[in-house]
Parts: structure tokens; C-alpha cells; sequence
């Protein structure tokens, strides 16, 4: 996979067990037949995948989410994170989306974790959506996100940080799950360009 990636093809990343990642926290579903499947708990714990996968500086990255079951009142951020190094810069970018009764809308922090760029760029109604889609591109020019086919933000100037890109790892995160609540990574795809 690696060596497909480096050649710049489109690959797919496992997501029906989460014992196909490097690393996880959180409850996860092992018995999914759907995807890579956070579960709620008491206390809407941060559930995160680490996938031990370099994105490099300029990529292309399409992840898809499914919330199976929201609660009244609460927010859930699905996450993608990338150049993910937890002892340094915990994501150089990271596309966020927030789903909750308020509304619908979109976020990226770029190349730290500290400053959010772009936050509520996206409001697309007060319906929560069942399938979320995450598109993320980033060259020497700057990054686009996309989520559901809106764009929320194209920055070229992106803000200081400490990112790890030819390191750093993906990573796939939900926050704010609380007991009753799942959400579902049904695919994600990478594309290294030049």
C-alpha cells in the first residue's frame, strides 16, 4: 500500500477492524459489518484511530462518515487529522466536522492544533446529516475543505506550527459520543501529489 501511495495512486485504508490500525482509544466496535465503528460511552470520551501512514506535504484525502444514532442536544466532531504526532503537534491539519440539532457546519485548524481557521464557515441547515463527507487537499499552494460537497475554507496562508509530514500519522477522530450514540468510518481514501 505504501509503495502504491508513494507512486501517487489512490489507496484505500482498512476500515473493517479497528485491529487494522496502529492504535486506538475509545470504544470500538470489533463485530461491525458496516466499518471502523466508534461506540458511545458514559462519559463521550475522544475516540481516535491512528493509522501509521505519512500523508507527506501535498495530498488529497476522502473520509466518510455514517452516524448511526444521535441523541437530542449533543454535538458529535467527527475528525481527520494529519502529519498526527502526539508528542509534538497532535495533527498539522485537522478538517472537523459538528453535527448537532443547532445545525450543521465545518472547521480546519492548519498546521496546529491551537489556532481554528475557518470555524462555522459552513452552516448547511438544522437537519443532521446521516453520511458525512470529509475532503481535504493540501499543496504548496494551500488547502480546500469540503465537507459534503460545500466548501468550507480555502486557505493559502496557512499560520505556524510544528508539522511532521513525512512522519506524522492519519488519524481519524470522534468527539463528544456519549452512550447510545455510534458513528461509523465507512471508507477512507489518500492520494499523494507531487
Amino acid at each position: 500500500m505504501r509503495k502504491e501511495y508513494a507512486a501517487g495512486n489512490w489507496i484505500q485504508l482498512p476500515v473493517d477492524l479497528p485491529k487494522d490500525w496502529d492504535g486506538t482509544n475509545g470504544d470500538w466496535d470489533p463485530s461491525s459489518k458496516e466499518g471502523l465503528t466508534a461506540v458511545g460511552g458514559d462519559k463521550g470520551l475522544f475516540h481516535c484511530a491512528v493509522y501509521p501512514l505519512a500523508a507527506g506535504p501535498h495530498f488529497e484525502m476522502r473520509a466518510k462518515f455514517t452516524v448511526s444514532t444521535l441523541v437530542p442536544k449533543r454535538v458529535v466532531f467527527p475528525q481527520v487529522h494529519l502529519g498526527f504526532n502526539a508528542w509534538s503537534n497532535y495533527g498539522a491539519t485537522t478538517a472537523t466536522a459538528s453535527i448537532g440539532s443547532a445545525g450543521f457546519w465545518g472547521y480546519l485548524s492548519a498546521d496546529t492544533a491551537v489556532e481554528r481557521n475557518g470555524e462555522d464557515a459552513l452552516k448547511a441547515g438544522s437537519a443532521p446529516p446521516e453520511n458525512v463527507e470529509i475532503y481535504l487537499r493540501r499543496t504548496a499552494e494551500g488547502l480546500t475543505y469540503v465537507l459534503n460537497g460545500k466548501p468550507v475554507l480555502e486557505m493559502s496562508k496557512r499560520v505556524a506550527g510544528s508539522p511532521d509530514w513525512e512522519h506524522g500519522h492519519i488519524a481519524l477522530g470522534i468527539r463528544g459520543l456519549v452512550k447510545g450514540m455510534k458513528m461509523t468510518v465507512t471508507s477512507v481514501e489518500m492520494h499523494r501529489l507531487p
